[in-house]
């Protein structure tokens, strides 16, 4: 996918722009994310650029362990926007509203893809036609009690990594 045309002309995102996208999808606050922590990882640290040029940008941030650090940052941001999703009425708190978990795994058991959409209408995220197929393939082969991994990998989406 990053190798795709429209990405080639996009610009890979940096870490702080990377955090700020989740952190704005989600509707958290940078004081619950720990940002500073996580980008450290990804290779930036606000305010200690590498030299006087400052970082790099584009194809830099494109490595194993950089990627493994965004996979990280999502994994703990999406955390705690479901930190109440295994209680009882639980839910997914997001940008524009909440995601309940009866609708995720019993209203829409055999409608997957509507968790799917539910999702990216709920982070104002929009995706290219393949990674929506694709998100919307995984969608109807998980479990209805899987269904929430669809909220990370809309995250972790392509379309996230770059601007």
């Amino acid at each position: 996918e990053f190798y795709t045309t429209e990405v080639k002309r996009g610009l890979v995102r940096a870490p702080v722009d990377f955090m700020v996208a989740l952190l704005v999808a989600t509707g958290r606050r940078s004081a619950e994310g720990t940002p500073l922590w996580l980008m450290d990882g990804m290779g930036q640290r606000p305010l200690y650029p590498p030299n006087v040029s400052g970082w790099k940008h584009n194809a830099y941030w494109v490595n194993a362990s950089a990627m493994a650090k965004r996979t990280e940052a999502v994994r703990s941001i999406a955390w705690r926007s479901m930190q109440g999703y295994w209680d009882d009425g639980g839910v997914i708190r997001l940008k524009n509203g909440n995601l309940a978990r009866s609708n995720v795994s019993d209203v829409w058991r055999d409608q997957p893809v509507k968790v799917l959409d539910e999702i990216l209408r709920l982070t104002d995220l929009s995706l290219t036609s393949g990674s929506y197929d694709a998100l919307a393939s995984l969608a109807g082969d998980l479990e209805r009690w899987e269904r929430h991994d669809v909220f990370h990998m809309v995250l972790m989406a392509p379309e996230l990594q770059v601007a």
